[in-house]
């Protein structure tokens, strides 16, 4: 267990600790080895829906109401919320490719917790899990901003780290 893990947390912790640059995985995404979407789980967000954030109540999404976009499958809880999606994908998908808002944020990327996650400014974030998410409140338009600047540099490192 690291400190990310506990509510002594702080972003550094998560986004820093040596172990996890050593226990970096392979690359998402063959060809030039970086990843901008999340797709460690082979499905955006985790398998949940992601229209369903905006209506603060993250669910699971089922196969039956899919749909791709930017080469990711996304599940939905309904047909309703998958044409929604289709209407306007990039309404709903997450900041930063899907990966750690605030990881992203100290130049990092990290998988996510899909229940960890806020909306703010009708943009979904998600983090690695609660702890980051709680770090991440702690200065939303700064820690957005951050993780804006980094974003060109984050979505070229393989990974996620962890």
């Amino acid at each position: 267990m690291n400190r990310w893990d506990t509510d002594q947390a702080t972003p550094d912790d998560c986004c820093r600790s040596p172990d996890h640059l050593a226990r970096r995985p392979p690359p998402a995404h063959a060809g030039d080895g970086t990843a901008a979407i999340n797709d460690v789980t082979g499905v955006a967000l985790g398998r949940f829906d992601a229209v369903a954030y905006f209506e603060g109540k993250p669910t699971q999404g089922m196969p039956k109401f899919a749909a791709t976009y930017q080469g990711l499958p996304y599940l939905f809880a309904s047909a309703e919320h998958r044409d929604r999606f289709i209407t306007d994908p990039a309404k709903y998908v997450p900041e930063f490719g899907g990966f750690c808002a605030i990881a992203a944020a100290y130049d990092d990327k990290a998988t996510i917790d899909p229940k960890a996650y806020v909306v703010f400014g009708d943009r979904l974030y998600v983090t690695h899990n609660m702890n980051a998410l709680t770090a991440f409140r702690k200065d939303l338009p700064g820690n957005i901003a951050q993780a804006t600047a980094n974003w060109a540099h984050v979505k070229k490192i393989p990974g996620p780290t962890h």
